[in-house]
């Protein structure tokens, strides 16, 4: 990294400093949650998870044939082709990282407005990864939304999903995240019901949620949403102070 690119890091992170965050407090087995707002990336980082559904996959463009031992040496030690260079190309090399609650008020009103007009005018241009992590720090129906997601996430809905649990918000630990109710969400998109069910009846991605909030806990965060650019915690105020971030590190990459 360049003394330039390090020195305006350091700059945004002074310019942030003093914003609004959103931190908690357990007291007496209940949760005490201060207001406050800090806007952080969409999407699943660390290890590449059923999240991480804006990264490209990246395959053998190959014909898979080695008839002699030499010709696999070969291929193993073959200049990439043009296809798998372009494929590689379309990966983006920033990443936004949101660590959210999905019971958390101030992540429901990112993800219906700055996180939305982010995935469009960044993820899906291919320019950003966009990466959700679990912090469910909320109670039982948070854990449960966040299992929830990632069995949508089986079926390549895992966005689709996680905009509906959001959508729905309608308070904290009112029973509007029960386990009924995330099936009902699964058959508004038409999931495979069968499938979501036992993926969801399991408990399959429990592990997965518990490691997102211990790797949230060492990163510092503190409230939700969270978010992490490049792995460097951000505070905006605004979609304007967030995309020129965005672009800065973008036009850094480059």
């Amino acid at each position: 990294m360049t003394d330039k690119r390090r020195q305006r890091r350091k700059g945004a992170r002074r310019d942030a400093r003093g914003f609004m965050r959103l931190p908690y407090l357990l007291v007496g087995g209940g949760v005490l949650v201060a207001a406050a707002v800090v806007i952080i990336v969409f999407a699943a980082i660390g290890s590449e998870s059923e999240s991480d559904p804006s990264a490209a996959p990246i395959t053998d463009q190959g014909d898979g044939t080695a008839s002699t031992p030499s010709e696999s040496e070969a291929q193993d030690k073959a200049v990439p082709t043009p296809t798998q260079e372009q494929a590689i190309a379309k990966i983006p090399q920033v990443t936004l990282e949101e660590f959210g609650d999905f019971q958390c008020s101030h992540c429901a009103q990112f993800a219906v407005g700055v996180g939305k007009r982010i995935k469009e005018e960044f993820v899906n241009t291919g320019k950003l990864r966009f990466v959700f992590r679990h912090f469910p720090f909320l109670g039982t129906e948070s854990f449960r939304a966040a299992e929830a997601t990632e069995c949508a996430a089986d079926q390549n809905r895992f966005w689709e999903y996680h905009d509906v649990v959001f959508e729905n918000w309608e308070g904290v630990n009112q029973g509007h995240f029960s386990d009924d109710n995330l099936k009902l969400f699964a058959s508004s998109l038409q999931l495979d019901r069968g499938a979501f069910d036992s993926c969801f009846d399991s408990g399959k991605y429990r592990g997965k949620v518990e490691s997102d909030l211990r790797l949230g806990e060492r990163m510092g965060v503190k409230g939700t949403p969270t978010l992490f650019l490049n792995g460097q915690k951000v505070n905006v105020a605004s979609y304007d102070e967030l995309a020129q971030l965005i672009e800065s590190e973008i036009a850094a990459e480059q």
